[in-house]
């Protein structure tokens, strides 16, 4: 899915801006460090980051932003003790809508206005 993201978001770049590099004397990959990615990118951005946002609910990959597993440790605390059950899915929806939002306002900053 991401080389697909990245694959769009390089042939959103017009040809023209190719064909202007080349022109102008830039080999084709100093064209394409230049002008092509550097363009390509900020349109990629928006469906890389809302793609991370959704293996971040799909899994868990919070362990990688130095959350210890949510799910994982929620179902030990409410095994010791089942009146934990409906705060620690609270807990754990609140640290999840934390990360979300915080990579979609992220996103915005970097979002192409069309």
């Amino acid at each position: 899915m991401i080389a697909e993201i990245v694959r769009a978001g390089l042939k959103s770049v017009a040809v023209g801006q190719m064909e202007a590099g080349l022109s102008t004397g830039f080999a084709f990959a100093e064209t394409m460090r230049h002008i092509i990615i550097p363009q390509g990118v900020r349109s990629m951005v928006p469906s890389l980051v809302s793609q991370f946002i959704s293996l971040i609910k799909d899994t868990s990959l919070t362990t990688i932003i130095s959350f210890s597993e949510l799910t994982y440790r929620s179902k030990i605390i409410y095994s010791m003790d089942s009146a934990y059950v409906l705060p620690m899915y609270v807990i754990m929806a609140c640290l999840y809508w934390v990360i979300c939002h915080t990579l979609s306002k992220a996103s915005k900053r970097f979002e192409v206005d069309y």
